[in-house]
């Protein structure tokens, strides 16, 4: 059957476990499984995208406002101070 012992920070663990054949197996030393999803991943190239898209139209919005400012005919201490 399994063993509960306490491990070094003083909680309880299960240190072997019986497999199909009846053997004993060290559960302390198996290696972590990591169980990926696709959601997660199809998130992340959505944040990453949104983040592109934002700074994409920030650049272009400082480019664009001060020209739009001049033409309609401020002065450029004007434009200064509304693109500021």
């Amino acid at each position: 059957m399994n063993r509960i012992e306490r491990g070094h920070n003083g909680f309880r663990r299960r240190t072997s476990a019986k497999v199909f054949l009846g053997a004993s197996i060290d559960v302390a030393r198996l290696p972590m499984t990591v169980f990926t999803d696709a959601k997660p991943q199809s998130d992340i190239f959505y944040l990453y995208a949104a983040r592109g898209l934002r700074g994409f139209g920030d650049g272009f919005a400082i480019i664009i406002l001060p020209v739009y400012l001049l033409a309609i005919g401020l002065s450029p201490q004007q434009v200064g101070i509304v693109a500021r």
